[in-house]
């Protein structure tokens, strides 16, 4: 079956993890002993894993004491709750999370998660890591190769090069820079103390990276391409920077 082109709600991790929840008549005590142990700024009041009452947090806890008599149960600092379902693309929830800070997530009329602007911007740093990575080591490659390069050298292009077709090194593809940087000519002029063969290799294993992410592959990063990317990045800032 073909992937789901949209990111959903249900793809992050907290949105299936469970929520800690507090009942309607518990003793206000109970709320905040259970905030500070978990480090949580807010609590699903909640009867069951179905039945969302509302939320309490440290805001509405403290604009409810500011008021006579003090508050003394959950019921007292509730405020209304958040709520998105699972199936929601996940970017159309951030305006909901930005305002309140968070929102709990319902699939089939279940409870199955929190998602805060924590894990939102966890989720965005993951996504957009390996573009990140993959631009710099473009650049440091780019930067330290095309100094390197002579009019000559456009002949040893494809004809279907659109460098070649403008005569301009700048369009060179990340592919064409890595073939050409292979040449024996052309790496002889580059002077690095490296073994060409290593390094070849472990590029040749980026570009297999770089064709997958650049296309949207279907499947996360695994942990060994993650780690690839970031030793090749670490090399080059090293000894092409």
């Amino acid at each position: 079956s073909s992937a789901d082109p949209i990111v959903r709600v249900a793809s992050l991790a907290a949105a299936n993890r469970g929520v800690v929840s507090i009942s309607i008549n518990d003793k206000l005590d109970k709320a905040t002993t259970l905030m500070l142990f978990e480090n949580y700024s807010q609590l699903a009041v909640m009867q069951g894993d179905r039945d969302v009452k509302g939320m309490i947090s440290w805001e509405s806890i403290a604009r409810r004491s500011m008021q006579s008599p003090p508050p003394t149960t959950v019921q007292d600092c509730m405020i209304e709750a958040r709520i998105v379902n699972a199936t929601d693309a996940l970017f159309d929830t951030l305006p909901q999370v930005e305002q309140y800070g968070y929102v709990l997530v319902r699939d089939k009329g279940k409870i199955t998660g929190i998602v805060t602007a924590t894990d939102f911007a966890t989720e965005l740093a993951s996504m957009s890591q390996a573009f990140m990575s993959i631009g710099t080591i473009e650049r440091l490659i780019r930067n330290r190769l095309h100094p390197c390069l002579v009019e000559a050298d456009f002949t040893r292009l494809e004809p279907h090069s659109r460098a070649l077709a403008e005569k301009d090194f700048a369009r060179l593809t990340f592919g064409e820079n890595v073939r050409l940087m292979e040449r024996p000519e052309i790496w002889s002029r580059l002077k690095l103390a490296v073994d060409k063969a290593e390094f070849t290799n472990r590029l040749a294993v980026i570009t297999e990276i770089r064709n997958d992410v650049m296309h949207f592959g279907p499947d996360p990063l695994s942990a060994s391409e993650k780690r690839s990317l970031e030793q090749m990045e670490s090399f080059l800032r090293h000894v092409f920077d």
